[in-house]
């Protein structure tokens, strides 16, 4: 009788270690799960740094000084393109009045949806605002 209940306390102990392994295997395994998903959220803000500078590196060539009014004018085309293939990264145009050419009437600050006319007797500063997660927002254009 002594063997039966012996063998008895055995198995529970038994029993008892097999749970503990089982706990200790799924703790293990959130652990890595942790650790790869820590890993790949690491890897997509860098992708997205990566994609955020090439955003900007697209319009970079028409900022500066001494700006010409075609220059000016690709510039508009593009954002009209981005604004309506995009609307995650918009881009506001703003201007002075006296950008534009004499007599013409156009927007002064918004999205642009149509090309106004540029005073071509002139060059233009251009320059960028960027939003705080570095994309850039607005562009304004102003008289040299």
């Amino acid at each position: 009788m002594l063997t039966l209940i012996d063998n008895m306390e055995n198995a529970s102990k038994a029993l008892l270690i097999a749970g503990a392994i089982l706990v200790a295997i799924i703790i293990v395994s959130l652990g890595l799960f942790a650790v790869n998903n820590a890993r790949n959220s690491i890897q997509d803000t860098s992708l997205s740094a990566e994609q955020k500078e090439a955003f900007n590196l697209k319009w970079v060539s028409y900022l500066g000084k001494d700006k010409v009014a075609s220059s000016v004018s690709g510039l508009l085309t593009a954002v009209i393109a981005n604004n309506a293939s995009d609307s995650t990264k918009t881009i506001k145009i703003t201007y002075d009045t006296d950008v534009l050419a004499s007599g013409v009437a156009g927007i002064t600050e918004a999205k642009p949806n149509k090309i106004p006319a540029i005073d071509s007797n002139r060059t233009f500063k251009v320059e960028a605002t960027k939003y705080e997660n570095g994309i850039i927002s607005i562009i304004t254009i102003s008289k040299q």
